[in-house]
C-alpha cells in the first residue's frame, strides 16, 4: 500500500516516478504470488500422490482415482505418476472437455474397481475424504494421507 500511495502521490508531478513505483509494486506482487503457488501447488494438485506412485508402482500395477468431478484432477495424477489412470465413474461424473476414443476409455464402473481390487495386480487408489468408501475398502492399508484425500493399496 505504501508503494502504491507513493506512486499516486508522485504521479501528480513526476509520471516517470509513478511508473517506477507501480513497476516495483507489480514485481513485488509477482514474487509473492509465485511463492504462494510454490507452497500450495503440491497440496492442491496430485503431485505428492503422483510422486509416491512413481516411486512404488511396478509395471503391472494399476492406478485408480475414485469418483472425481473434474478432469483436471485425473490429468494431474497421470502427469505426476507417469502412468495412465483409471477413473471410477459415478452419477455420470467426471465430465470431459473432449470426446474420448473407445480404445482410450479409462472410465470404470464401481464393480470393475472391486474386481481390480480383489484381482492379482496391486492397485493404488486415490480417494477423496468426502466420498464414503465401499465396504471392501474400509480396512485397506493407507499409504499416504493428505488434506482431503488418501492413497490406499490392496497390497502395501
Amino acid at each position: 500500500p505504501l508503494v502504491a500511495l507513493g506512486g499516486a502521490a508522485a504521479g501528480w508531478r513526476r509520471p516517470a516516478v509513478a511508473l517506477g513505483c507501480y513497476g516495483l509494486l507489480a514485481l513485488a506482487l509477482l514474487f509473492f504470488t509465485w511463492q504462494t503457488l510454490t507452497v500450495l501447488t503440491p497440496l492442491l494438485s496430485d503431485q505428492l500422490p503422483g510422486d509416491l506412485i512413481r516411486r512404488q508402482a511396478g509395471p503391472g500395477d494399476v492406478v485408480v482415482m475414485e469418483a472425481i468431478e473434474e478432469f483436471e484432477y485425473g490429468a494431474s495424477l497421470a502427469y505426476y505418476g507417469g502412468r495412465g489412470v483409471l477413473m471410477v465413474q459415478r452419477r455420470g461424473l467426471p465430465q470431459f472437455p473432449y470426446p474420448v476414443a473407445p480404445e482410450q476409455n479409462y472410465l470404470i464402473t464401481p464393480e470393475t474397481l472391486r474386481e481390480l481390487w480383489e484381482g492379482p495386480h496391486r492397485v493404488f487408489l486415490l480417494i477423496d475424504d468426502v466420498i464414503v468408501p465401499e465396504p471392501f475398502l474400509e480396512n485397506a492399508p493407507v499409504l499416504m494421507t493428505l488434506p482431503g484425500k488418501r492413497v490406499l493399496s490392496n497390497r502395501p
